[in-house]
Parts: C-alpha cells; structure tokens; sequence
C-alpha cells in the first residue's frame, strides 16, 4: 500500500474528549466521489516523537451513518481505558458493544437515542460483570441506522 503526504501543515487536535486524549478532523478536499480512500493519521509529540495510527478506510461522497475511532489501541491491560469517537450523521438509536475474538459479547457499552454529531465513550476494559478482560484481540461493534462497523481492539498483557 503506497501513501502520499496530503497536509504539509501539523492538524491540532480540534476537541478533547471525557478521558482528557484528543480528537483530529480533516477534510479531504480532492477526493472524488464513490473512490475508497484509506488516510493514517501521524500523532508527532512535542519532543519530537512520532506514533502513527491504524488507517481508516472512506468512500467519498455522502458521509457514512457511523463513523469509529478509537485511542489509544492498542491499550495496556493495567489500565485498559480506551476512548470510543462515534460520529453520527443523524440522531437516532445506536448500539455500541464490544466482543471477544470468538465473537462472544464481552460489554455493552451503549443503547440509546443520541443526537448527530461526535460523540466519545470511555471503556474501561472491563466486562459486563465488572471483571478486567484478559490481554487479547477485541471488536467495537457500533450499530446505527442500516451501517454496522467492526473495529479490532487490542489489550496488550
């Protein structure tokens, strides 16, 4: 997979979200409409250090019901927080739970009517029971109008 450098200028975070980590948007202003696109976002810290993250994949044209993005992932067992961003295209029901590698539910994070727009909810790393998770490979499902995604999540031992 080849990438090209589309912004030449640093993106600063455009919101912060509940667990204090920080939320980017672009606008990819020569995409056409009906291609797939997949665009990796470059974090660069003050010191100078980079963290690159999992690419996303887009088709341009009208914006998808629900759009995913999580951080950090991969998380650490100790604290296992991650902070889920949905962005909604329109208010409405939304599901938003998280399953095992053997497709087991593990938490159901979410179950409501939310409004449009980008929301952020916090899992702690723990189950529907209250018990930490185990160090593995999990999926985000979130669920809104006719779109099902599925993000792989990963706990680190």
């Amino acid at each position: 997979m080849h990438f090209i450098r589309l912004n030449q200028t640093l993106i600063t975070a455009s919101n912060w979200a509940a667990d204090g980590s920080e939320i980017y948007a672009f606008e990819d202003r020569t995409a056409i409409s009906g291609r797939t696109y997949a665009y990796v976002l470059e974090a660069i810290d003050l010191r100078g250090g980079a963290e690159c993250f999992p690419a996303r994949w887009v088709t341009a044209g009208s914006p998808p019901e629900v759009a995913l993005s999580i951080h950090p992932n991969p998380a650490d067992r100790r604290t296992a927080g991650m902070t889920i961003a949905l962005d909604l295209r329109a208010p409405g029901p939304v599901a938003l739970t998280i399953y095992g590698a053997r497709g087991e539910r593990v938490r159901s994070l979410l179950d409501q009517r939310m409004g449009a727009g980008r929301h952020a909810v916090r899992w702690d790393g723990r189950d529907d029971r209250g018990r930490r998770v185990g160090a593995g490979v999990y999926l985000c499902r979130p669920e809104a109008g006719q779109r099902r995604l599925a993000e792989k999540l990963l706990i680190l031992p």
